[in-house]
């Protein structure tokens, strides 16, 4: 019965630890969606009616994206050691995905043109692309503190 119970304790200490890091990783990923709502808010000047317009459209988008992106998960990096047939067919769902990706494109901006100017539709394009380079930069900047401070304990 002790040995069930060690078991049973071992199981859930694990599972309960890998709850934690999804949890934290989800918080994570709200709070960085958050600051991106509030970025792009804020840089495109959206008046409330067209953030109340805007947004579902581009967070539907931004779902259908994801979905995509994930029903192919193999990036080109995982193609390194496959057959010619492999490759063949690797070759062929990728650029099939990036089709799909641009035709998913092409309908949001046609869907978001409607709500916001095209100027301002154009704008939101480089703020995406702007946050997410601020974002890894910032990312970046914190694995190096955290090395240099791992640095000094070693010293």
């Amino acid at each position: 019965m002790r040995h069930v119970n060690k078991i049973l304790l071992i199981a859930f200490s694990i599972s309960a630890f890998g709850l934690f890091g999804q949890v934290n990783r989800d918080k994570i990923e709200q709070k960085i969606e958050a600051q991106k709502v509030a970025f792009i808010t804020q840089q495109l000047e959206l008046t409330p009616g067209e953030a109340e317009k805007f947004w579902p459209i581009y967070n539907q988008y931004k779902n259908e994206m994801k979905e995509l992106k994930s029903n192919y998960p193999m990036g080109i990096d995982d193609w390194i050691d496959v057959t010619e047939e492999d490759a063949k067919f690797h070759l062929k769902a990728f650029l099939d995905r990036e089709a799909r990706e641009v035709e998913l494109k092409k309908n949001y901006i046609d869907r978001i043109t409607n709500v916001l100017s095209y100027k301002k539709t154009l704008r939101l394009l480089r703020l995406e692309r702007e946050f997410k380079t601020r974002i890894l930069k910032g990312l970046q900047e914190r694995r190096a503190r955290g090395m240099r401070s791992t640095d000094r304990r070693k010293d």
